[in-house]
């Protein structure tokens, strides 16, 4: 299931901001206590990566809704792991939530689990402990 967002979910008074990057990919990234929640739809690609690092702020603390994304490739998991190295080299760290069947069969492919820990909710996401526990621990369906 593809969810679209639209340009704009929220007065940017109530802290969210949503900006399509383009035709392929939508970004919305919102506060949520110290975490910085982002949620990514569409095609994250050598085309669109640009454009979602210059959308997406700095954060030592990242939750990245991947759950609306329809493709990523090699770029883009490159982007999402450059982002948690820099989180982790800050004290933080960077969570996926909710990928797709085919995106964590591309996690293990290219064995980034250690790099990009999965959760299969926000919640299970931002409440759980930020010492490194086993990936094997990270999704609530097991």
């Amino acid at each position: 299931m593809t969810r679209k967002f639209p340009s704009e979910r929220l007065p940017p008074d109530e802290g969210r901001r949503t900006k399509r990057a383009g035709p392929e990919i939508a970004v919305s990234c919102h506060d949520n206590g110290d975490w910085l929640v982002v949620e990514l739809a569409g095609e994250l690609d050598i085309a669109t990566v640009p454009l979602a690092e210059r959308l997406m702020k700095p954060s030592d603390l990242l939750a990245v809704d991947v759950a609306g994304l329809t493709f990523i490739d090699c770029r883009g998991l490159g982007m999402l792991t450059a982002r948690a190295r820099a989180a982790v080299a800050a004290g933080g760290c960077l969570r996926l939530v909710a990928p797709s069947r085919a995106v964590r069969k591309l996690l293990d492919i290219a064995e980034l689990q250690a790099a990009l820990p999965v959760f299969d909710s926000l919640d299970g996401a931002l409440s759980a402990p930020l010492a490194n526990p086993s990936p094997d621990d990270h999704t609530e369906d097991r």
